[in-house]
């Protein structure tokens, strides 16, 4: 039986008002739609210049920001187990037991912008697009927030007077658990072998995996609603088996051949041991994701929902001729084409898809792990 707890660090230094950018603006308040300036004269009212510290509070104002919380406790993990062991025999032991953690305070890992739009306001729908007076104009001199109209989301913003306010990975708020079964069996055989097997039934849960970029791209789909991102972890690996064996080679002082072999050559030929270790487990989940139509309100991406994954039959093919095991979950149905769903090694690209469930589902997982090593 065993409890422990585990600490994280704290935040990283900004560099807003000490390095700064100028950003061309080639379209209306950003709106991707009416031309503002024009690649002859990218920057008519100049370039942005650092102001270190001397704006205070308004620095930034009218451009993109790095917040810190000003609530910043210390993330922690606990740690918690329990196991009974049984004697079998002389040399062997089995080993039963439940171990778990909770996480709570988690780094974010991903970086969410504070200054997305407030869901409620999507019910608008293409009015957020319509320019309207910029309170702003004559204020600022560059950015997004500089013209004499902006898009109506634009206003409607929890910080308006900012592009966007995105938080550092750093910043604590993410929550996970892990609950395992487990049995473990260990003999030693008069011989010299050794047997170590181990099998875990286990579970993760997280709203927030981590953001490495190469394995798992977390991101937020919703800031104000954190709920939507809670689901099995990008490390979930339910169930896994592992066996051990290792053989002491019986040659060398104290063994059984060659127990009084001289010191130098005991050197060269003793104390050998070959080992070999099996694992079978089962494959990470894949991340369901549909193209993002709500990136210019500072939303995250969008996963499929459980309405959509239900047209899909879990029939998988390799792809051979792409000689990368290119795989693809086809459609139980092909007259809707909006749910073709083809899949790699990092994510499952889902089109046209809405946003309410989680982006990883028990379902749809990478294959399973199966390894011999040996030595």
């Amino acid at each position: 039986m065993g409890f422990g707890t585990a600490t994280q660090g704290g935040p990283a230094a900004g560099t807003d008002g000490f390095s700064v950018a100028t950003n061309w603006v080639n379209t209306r308040g950003g709106d991707g739609i009416t031309p503002q300036d024009l690649l002859s004269n990218p920057y008519p009212k100049g370039l942005n210049k650092a102001v270190g510290s001397s704006l205070g509070l308004l620095t930034q104002t009218g451009s993109a920001t790095i917040a810190f919380q000003r609530s910043y406790p210390t993330g922690y993990v606990q740690n918690y187990s329990f196991d009974l062991q049984f004697e079998l025999g002389r040399s062997g032991v089995l080993e039963v037991g439940y171990s778990g953690n909770v996480g709570r305070k988690l780094n974010f890992g991903a970086t969410p912008d504070a200054n997305q739009l407030p869901s409620q306001y999507l019910s608008l729908g293409n009015a957020l697009n319509d320019q309207v007076a910029n309170p702003f104009f004559g204020v600022f001199q560059t950015g997004v927030l500089s013209g004499r109209t902006v898009p109506r989301h634009r206003l409607l913003r929890p910080h308006p007077h900012f592009v966007s306010v995105n938080l550092s990975g750093d910043t604590p708020g993410a929550s996970s658990s892990f609950n395992a079964l487990y049995i473990k069996f260990n003999k030693r055989f008069p011989s010299g072998l050794s047997v170590m097997t181990s099998y875990q039934f286990s579970k993760a849960i997280d709203d927030a995996s981590e953001n490495q970029g190469w394995i798992v791209t977390d991101t937020f789909r919703d800031y104000t609603n954190r709920s939507l991102d809670r689901s099995i972890s990008a490390h979930d690996v339910p169930q896994s088996f592992v066996t051990a064996l290792v053989w002491e080679v019986p040659v060398g002082k104290g063994r059984k051949f060659g127990a009084n072999i001289q010191p130098a050559l005991n050197t060269v030929v003793g104390g050998w041991e070959a080992s070999s270790v099996l694992r079978f487990t089962s494959g990470t989940p894949l991340r369901l994701v549909a193209p993002n139509t709500l990136s210019a309100y500072g939303f995250g991406r969008w996963p499929a929902t459980s309405d959509e994954l239900a047209h899909i039959r879990h029939e998988v093919y390799v792809d051979e001729r792409e000689g990368a095991g290119l795989t693809e979950l086809r459609p139980s149905s092909m007259d809707d084409p909006a749910v073709e769903i083809e899949v790699d090694d990092e994510e499952v690209l889902v089109v046209d898809l809405l946003h309410s469930h989680p982006a990883k589902v028990q379902a749809f997982r990478h294959h399973g792990t199966s390894s011999c090593c040996e030595c």
